[in-house]
């Protein structure tokens, strides 16, 4: 099934656009990424136009960490990991 062109970016997505306003501190997945848990981000919150503020979770020796590069994604496009039953990771 093909998903019409997202109203809030204007891009082609593989899954239904999120609606979810996800708090800070949330894990999602973003649309286009491969639907593992090395690829889960955290929400750090919103830009003023309303794009999703992420960072990557950095596996690191046994500990998390986040990313240094923050990307902004449209709420469209960051997913719930548990719908694609990605294992979340555990806090240290």
């Amino acid at each position: 099934m093909e998903w019409p062109k997202c109203p809030e970016c204007g891009g082609s997505l593989n899954y239904e656009p999120n609606t979810v306003q996800w708090p800070p501190g949330a894990p999602v997945i973003h649309d286009a990424d491969a639907k593992e848990s090395a690829m889960l981000m955290v929400v750090m919150g919103y830009t003023e136009d309303g794009k999703c503020r992420t960072r990557y979770i950095n596996r690191y020796n046994g500990s998390m960490r986040l990313t240094p590069k923050e990307w902004h994604n449209p709420l469209c496009a960051v997913h719930d990991p548990k719908r694609f039953n990605i294992p979340l990771p555990q806090r240290s």
